[in-house]
């Protein structure tokens, strides 16, 4: 049973980036038509239509030049090497190691 339904979840997930593809290509399509017709607006009796403005994203080109204030330094653990460390014998300060929870397989013939 667990197994059909895995199999229907996928089908549908499948049938979801279909139409979410048709929809995306769809939407091209209507905008290209309303660029190349120069309208801006079409107002239909399902929906209203409108072609928006581009909006600003900022783009980095070397981060390296950024002034301070204008980055964040993240902060982030290296857990291989703090494992390996601890293996060794030499835990860092602020580091251990945690036992997970028991697992169970199951196989089926």
């Amino acid at each position: 049973m667990v197994y059909g339904i895995k199999e229907r979840e996928a089908d549908l997930e499948e049938r979801r980036k279909r139409y979410e593809q048709q929809a995306e290509a769809y939407k091209t399509l209507m905008l290209s038509l309303m660029q190349y017709a120069s309208q801006d607006k079409v107002t239909l009796t399902e929906a209203t239509l409108s072609i928006t403005k581009p909006r600003s994203s900022v783009v980095i080109d070397n981060i390296n030049e950024l002034p301070q204030g204008f980055y964040r330094n993240e902060r982030v653990a290296d857990k291989k090497a703090i494992k390996d460390a601890i293996d060794a014998g030499a835990a860092p300060p602020g580091a251990s190691l945690k036992t997970g929870e028991a697992g169970l397989t199951i196989r089926s013939k």
